[in-house]
């Protein structure tokens, strides 16, 4: 991997053939545009599909609709196609559908096709080829520790990946190219808990041990760079503003990072490679605020823009999260 540009020592600022070489040869820092917010709760179930632009500050604007109303769904993208997959669609009724978004175009979801078995609270991981699904809350069986993917090229059913280490639904998800990272959720007996699992996204099986979030958490969400992935809000057992962060390549515990604006659950979290983006969708009433704060660098959440409708138990994606981009434009 080619190291960034040199720093000019004499006027602190890279040097404009070196950027000019970088930018062309396709290693340039890629920082993405769009992200995507999709379902929910108001309080009924909700179809509203609406985007922000990431790097810059504002409210959300109508995209489409789902093709169903439905909430806790999973999702994922590979820089072009966005998919939501799962969820409720008329509590308790869980869903398989997959449905798909063209990120870049505002329009109507479309169908993509089918997981392996309908769940609810499921989590999303995906890369520039693969979207994977992980736990969730299945009728037949409780929580579940399915692990199913698809290819995100060709719409189509699901295939078996493999387990989670227990079952587990309503937890959190980030994910860099190579590696998936489930965290927290809660259990049949109703208990929270603070496991963190991972797998290789490429690789079928089941998945490992990684570390363990700061204390037991459900509802929690999460969003990622290349390096480093972030979870914020969720149950433990009250709504929180703890946010806190994990080096995806490193298995250990997750470390302090700062609070949200306010205590929530609910919620949903998106990024490009160095802004998170996260809905405090539940405190303890719905709310429309959108908070914004940079992956790399600890610290609280700033205001960003308001949703165009505010509901918990949305969903949300992007055109340039941490599985799509090592920090270079080479996709």
């Amino acid at each position: 991997m080619p190291e960034y540009p040199q720093i000019d020592n004499a006027g602190g600022l890279w040097k404009l053939p070196e950027i000019a070489n970088y930018k062309f040869g396709g290693y340039w820092p890629d920082v993405g545009s769009r992200g995507v917010f999709a379902g929910g709760r108001t309080p009924s179930e909700s179809n509203v599909i609406d985007f922000i632009e990431i790097a810059s500050t504002g409210n959300a604007t109508d995209f489409g609709d789902l093709q169903s109303t439905k909430y806790n769904m999973g999702t994922g993208s590979n820089g072009t196609r966005g998919v939501f997959f799962g969820g409720y669609d008329n509590y308790p009724t869980q869903t398989n559908v997959i449905d798909t978004i063209t990120i870049d175009t505002a329009g109507n979801a479309a169908d993509f096709g089918n997981l392996t078995v309908a769940r609810g609270s499921t989590t999303g991981h995906s890369n520039s080829t693969r979207a994977v699904a992980s736990g969730g809350g299945d009728s037949s069986v409780g929580h579940s520790n399915v692990i199913d993917f698809f290819f995100m090229a060709s719409t189509g059913n699901a295939f078996d990946f493999g387990d989670l280490t227990q079952a587990l639904g309503q937890g959190g998800s980030v994910n860099n190219s190579v590696r998936g990272i489930h965290a927290g959720g809660i259990i049949a007996t109703n208990n929270n808990q603070n496991t963190i699992n991972f797998f290789e996204i490429a690789t079928t099986g089941n998945a490992v041990d990684f570390g363990d979030l700061l204390a037991d958490a459900n509802y929690i969400c999460g969003c990622s760079s290349s390096t480093r992935g972030v979870f914020s809000g969720g149950q433990s057992p009250a709504n929180t503003n703890v946010r806190q962060f994990i080096t995806i390549a490193t298995q250990g515990n997750a470390i302090d990072f700062g609070d949200t604006t306010a205590v929530s659950s609910r919620n949903a979290s998106t990024s490009n490679s160095v802004r998170g983006i996260f809905a405090p969708g539940e405190n303890p009433v719905s709310n429309n605020i959108i908070e914004h704060f940079t992956i790399a660098s600890a610290g609280n959440g700033i205001d960003f823009g308001d949703l165009s409708v505010g509901r918990p138990n949305l969903r949300a994606t992007s055109d340039s999260h941490g599985g799509l981009t090592d920090g270079y434009n080479r996709e």
